[in-house]
């Protein structure tokens, strides 16, 4: 399975730790494998 994510940016002016936008790029991919064993190494 592969997970886009958009990136985000924060503390936009005077919202500090309020404001935050979305972005479209760049962004974060995770891809995800299913694996038998129950042990992640």
């Amino acid at each position: 399975m592969r997970i886009k994510v958009p990136a985000t940016s924060a503390n936009l002016g005077a919202g500090f730790d309020v404001f935050g936008l979305a972005l479209k790029e760049p962004y974060d991919i995770v891809d995800v494998t299913r694996i038998p064993e129950k042990n992640v190494r």
